[in-house]
């Protein structure tokens, strides 16, 4: 079983080799994976010759029951939640949109609020299980990107089961 941070560093060299895979087709550049970050430093760099991209990653999900989902089940935890439901427990209905939205939303402010060495590529991954494509894009348009940011960029990496047996990953700029 993997500890915490194994997964979480996992999870961020994925998410930033899928980026760099995305945007060395894009630009035609050839970045490789360098080596993980320590804070004040993004999450992953990659190097080209003597270029060299940092790549901060954050996650986000519909709600805090849905960041526990994954998370426990990603961890193999043998209490973890069997699937996630917009029923909550105290009889409300949440409404899926609002909830991905602003989650979105919050987790831009808070990365948009840190400072780094350099400044760093940020990509907001999300395991989209209810949304296609086309529905995470309109949703994408309703994104508050901070006006103030030290990014470089900012993009979403969705990974699409939903409609998609290959579990494709679909990169948007914000």
């Amino acid at each position: 079983m993997s500890t915490a941070d194994d997964l979480k560093e996992r999870m961020e060299r994925w998410v930033g080799d899928q980026f760099v895979a995305w945007r060395n087709d894009v630009f035609g550049t050839n970045f490789t994976f360098s080596r993980l970050g320590t804070p004040p430093a993004a999450d992953v760099e990659y190097v080209d010759g003597t270029s060299i991209l940092h790549v901060e990653v954050t996650g986000t999900y519909n709600d805090e029951d849905a960041a526990r989902f994954e998370n426990m089940n990603a961890r193999g935890l043998p209490n973890a939640p069997d699937g996630w439901s917009s029923l909550k427990n105290d009889g409300r209905v949440v409404a899926l949109d609002t909830l991905f939205v602003d989650s979105l939303n919050q987790r831009l402010a808070e990365k948009a609020a840190k400072s780094y060495s350099c400044p760093p590529h940020l990509v907001v991954h999300h395991v989209s299980r209810f949304h296609h494509s086309l529905e995470l894009l309109q949703l994408l348009n309703q994104a508050t990107v901070p006006a103030r940011h030290p990014f470089l960029g900012i993009y979403f990496l969705g990974r699409m089961p939903v409609g998609d047996p290959q579990g494709r990953i679909w990169i948007h700029q914000l």
